[in-house]
């Protein structure tokens, strides 16, 4: 190893021409490649393309996604009228925002205690 040192040391205008030459040819592959960066998370003739193309032309309510908005009453159950009017305020404020298609009330489906309940919305 110390005799490559040496040699380099002696050379070094060679080798800093070497290393000059590898730097601009790297860069000039690297641009002929070019990048191909794409932000599409969908693979095109999978399953689950062909799945996501059939419901969105046949039922594009149901293509989207879905979330769920956890609703728990401080005090009280959820069937109570003070409860049900914050409830229903706050999911019409949220079936008012962009992209959300659907809202179904956690009223419909209580839990047993009726103190927690969730609420669907489909985007």
């Amino acid at each position: 190893m110390a005799g490559f040192a040496r040699w380099c040391f002696v050379h070094r205008k060679a080798v800093l021409a070497v290393w000059l030459i590898a730097l601009i040819g790297f860069f000039a592959v690297g641009r002929a490649v070019g990048s191909v960066y794409n932000q599409s998370n969908s693979v095109t003739g999978t399953d689950s393309a062909k799945a996501l193309s059939v419901l969105q032309a046949d039922y594009p309510a149901q293509a989207g996604d879905s979330e769920q908005i956890v609703v728990q009453a401080k005090q009280g159950t959820l069937r109570s009228s003070a409860a049900e009017t914050a409830v229903a305020s706050m999911l019409a404020r949220v079936a008012k925002l962009p992209h959300v298609t659907s809202v179904v009330s956690p009223t419909v489906r209580a839990a047993r205690s009726a103190r927690t309940a969730r609420s669907a919305l489909a985007r």
